[in-house]
């Protein structure tokens, strides 16, 4: 079973490799809550938990995750500023 953390990573890296391959970068978010959606439902469905919870952690998993690469990339621009 996947903890939410493992699947933030995941989530993360795989919209970035998205990114990578000219998705554009609005739909980043979209990908990022679908990836930890999907990788949510996959751990309750080998871990044998609740699929509405499972649903649930992925929204906020993937909410999570866009928000934190939001709030660095504008760190990262004030830095540079």
């Amino acid at each position: 079973m996947l903890t939410a953390t493992e699947i933030g990573a995941i989530t993360a890296g795989l919209t970035e490799i998205l990114k990578s391959f000219g998705v554009p970068h609005k739909w980043a978010p979209v990908f990022a809550i679908a990836i930890a959606v999907a990788f949510s439902l996959f751990s309750a469905y080998r871990g044998g938990t609740d699929m509405v919870d499972a649903i649930l952690s992925g929204l906020i998993i993937g909410l999570t995750t866009t928000g934190l690469y939001k709030a660095g990339k504008e760190i990262s621009k004030a830095r540079r500023a």
